[in-house]
């Protein structure tokens, strides 16, 4: 936090020092059990539903997870489909969840209804995006720096609809000693200096922190870029590959490194854009923290209830190579619809 911060911070908190002591009982604030519901409709030949309860204030335990003899039905422009539900995981489908072996067409209206002994009957409805609308992926070392990396992601808006998008890199890091070999993977945080759809500027940076991504899922809408072509630019450090002898005197070791990157881009449901954004915000919103400001409340299309019911579709590339240190770029133009 900087300087200016800080001394804003102060200054308000000087005047709350006053405090007060109040007793009250839980039990006559405390709301009861509801329904949660999480499902996120694509394209993909198996949609889930996974159904739970809230834990009010005053209850200690209970099993919150598996709701029996629940009542969950779902439908696609009022096209009524058939649910199953699974005690034991499967897969694509984790235990205690409902599924159904179809997919959805994009534009279509799906509505979910569920209801269970003691909570209220809840309702949800989204729609399914489009598919993003790519034209091209490039990949290079930044022409100013050659230790960033950047990508460039190019696609083209489309002007008559409100559109949400979201976007992860992930890193996958491989390495041989000696023939022995190991690899782990994961999102990698991406650096947005040059990205003005995603990187924070004004006042908020003046205030607060840098904004974080939840997860580092990086999510935007076409409010800036309605109906334009344009190029996202994502930069993260360069790593190069390297194969390199070690001698230790009595012995040598062998070390190969090498990286990978996966690109997925999401078209995400107005209801899903939301939800996502509501969870970012309570990540970012460090005057809560100080008591200074609210926290901010979850956000749920459920009905009388709490969750997120929203469509999404996302294309995915292979793993691509690393750039290697006699390389600048290459355009990766291998890209699937995986939902």
């Amino acid at each position: 936090m900087n300087y200016f911060s800080t001394l804003f911070i102060g200054s308000i908190g000087a005047c709350l020092l006053s405090s007060c002591t109040h007793y009250f009982d839980l039990d006559k604030v405390a709301e009861p059990s509801k329904l949660v519901v999480y499902c996120y409709p694509g394209i993909g030949d198996t949609t889930v539903v996974h159904l739970s309860r809230s834990i009010p204030v005053n209850e200690t335990d209970g099993d919150f997870q598996n709701i029996k003899n629940a009542d969950v039905r779902i439908s696609a422009n009022g096209n009524p489909i058939q649910l199953q539900r699974t005690d034991k995981p499967l897969p694509g489908v984790p235990a205690q969840s409902y599924y159904a072996l179809t997919g959805f067409k994009e534009n279509e209206q799906i509505e979910l209804t569920a209801s269970a002994e003691g909570m209220q009957p809840v309702s949800a409805q989204t729609t399914i995006p489009t598919s993003f609308p790519l034209n091209y992926i490039r990949m290079e070392k930044k022409r100013s720096n050659s230790n960033t990396l950047q990508f460039q992601l190019n696609f083209n808006d489309n002007g008559y609809t409100d559109d949400y998008y979201a976007v992860t890199l992930e890193t996958k890091w491989m390495e041989w000693r000696n023939e022995n070999y190991s690899e782990g993977s994961g999102r990698t945080y991406l650096d947005l200096s040059d990205e003005p759809l995603l990187h924070t500027s004004g006042l908020d940076d003046v205030i607060l922190n840098d904004k974080n991504f939840y997860q580092n899922l990086y999510y935007w809408n076409d409010k800036q870029i309605q109906g334009k072509s344009y190029t996202l630019r994502l930069n993260t450090l360069y790593y190069a590959d390297y194969d390199e002898i070690y001698d230790y005197g009595n012995e040598q070791e062998h070390v190969i490194a090498k990286r990978k990157y996966r690109i997925t881009l999401y078209t995400l449901s107005e209801e899903f854009y939301k939800y996502l954004k509501s969870i970012n915000d309570q990540q970012n919103n460090d005057l809560s923290n100080s008591e200074l400001a609210p926290m901010r409340i979850t956000y749920t299309n459920v009905n009388r209830g709490l969750g997120i019911v929203g469509g999404c579709r996302l294309i995915r590339t292979e793993w691509i190579d690393n750039l290697q240190e006699d390389e600048t770029s290459k355009t990766i133009s291998c890209v699937d619809e995986i939902n």
